[in-house]
C-alpha cells in the first residue's frame, strides 16, 4: 500500500513507573498485570472507533482520522479525548482492583494528544512490514504524554482548538520538547463540557471519595471542586 499524508489526531499513553513497578514484580504477576490493562485499553479504543496502531511495552498508540467513516478532524479529536478520558476513568477502577490483590495502587496513566498530518503507510524491511504512522506530528504526540503529569490528559494547540466546543480544558502552561526549536503551549483536559453542566446543576454534593486512593490530579481537581463550592456558599 503506498504511503499517504492525512491530517489524524495521535494518542500516546503510558503508565508511569512502569520500569520502577517491573522490578518489583514477579514475571507471572507483571504479564497478568500488563495484558489485563492493554485488553481493557483496546477494548475501549474500538469501542471510540479508534485505530490501535501499536503497543510499545506499556505504552499504547492509537490515531484517529484515518478509518472509513468520514469522520471531519473535529469529530476525530473530539471521539479522541472522549476515548482518553474513558481510558483514564478504567485506569481508576483497575488500580482499586490491583490495590485488593496486594498490588501497587499508586499507578497511573498519563496521556498526550496531538493532531496534524501524519505519513500513513507500510514501513519496515523485507522481512517485516508495519502498517504505521510517522512524522513530526506523531513525534508531538509523545512528546505530550511525557510532559503530562501522572493522571494527565495533555493536548497540544490544534487538538484544543477543535475540542473546545466539547471538551473543557485549561491551559497548562509552554513545554520545550525534543526536536521542536519553540515552546509549545498546551492545555490541560477537565472533561466534557456536558458532563460539566450536568454537576453545575445539582442541587447537592456528596464527597465520598477517599484522598488516599486518590491519584495527584484528581486530588488537584477535587480542590478545585471544594473551593469553588465553599466559595459559592459563602456569597
Amino acid at each position: 500500500m503506498a504511503s499517504q499524508c492525512k491530517k489524524l489526531t495521535v494518542l500516546f499513553s503510558d503508565i508511569v513507573e512502569f520500569t520502577t513497578m517491573t522490578e518489583r514484580l514477579e514475571s507471572e504477576e507483571l504479564t497478568s498485570l500488563l495484558n489485563q490493562y492493554l485488553t481493557e485499553m483496546s477494548e475501549i479504543v474500538l469501542r471510540y472507533g479508534g485505530i490501535l496502531d501499536k503497543f510499545i511495552g506499556d505504552a499504547v498508540v492509537v490515531h484517529f482520522g484515518d478509518a472509513a467513516d468520514g469522520a471531519s478532524a473535529q469529530e476525530s479529536a473530539i471521539s479522541c479525548v472522549q476515548m482518553a478520558l474513558a481510558m483514564r476513568a478504567r485506569m481508576s477502577k483497575l488500580r482499586e482492583s490491583w490495590r485488593e490483590q496486594g498490588l501497587d495502587a499508586s499507578i497511573d496513566l498519563r496521556i498526550g494528544i496531538n493532531t496534524g498530518f501524519c505519513t500513513v503507510g507500510n514501513f519496515g524491511s523485507d522481512q517485516r512490514m508495519d502498517f504505521t504512522i510517522i512524522g513530526s506530528e506523531v513525534n508531538l504526540a509523545a512528546r505530550m504524554e511525557a510532559s503530562a503529569d501522572a493522571g494527565g490528559l495533555l493536548l497540544a494547540h490544534e487538538t484544543n482548538a477543535l475540542v473546545k466546543g466539547a471538551i473543557l480544558t485549561e491551559p497548562a502552561g509552554a513545554v520545550t520538547v525534543k526536536g521542536f526549536v519553540r515552546p509549545l503551549e498546551t492545555y490541560s483536559v477537565l472533561g466534557t463540557r456536558e458532563a460539566h453542566a450536568l454537576s453545575d446543576h445539582s442541587a447537592a454534593v456528596t464527597f465520598v471519595k477517599d484522598p488516599s486512593r486518590m491519584a495527584s490530579l484528581e486530588k488537584k481537581r477535587a480542590r478545585n471542586e471544594l473551593k469553588q463550592a465553599m466559595q459559592g456558599l459563602n456569597d
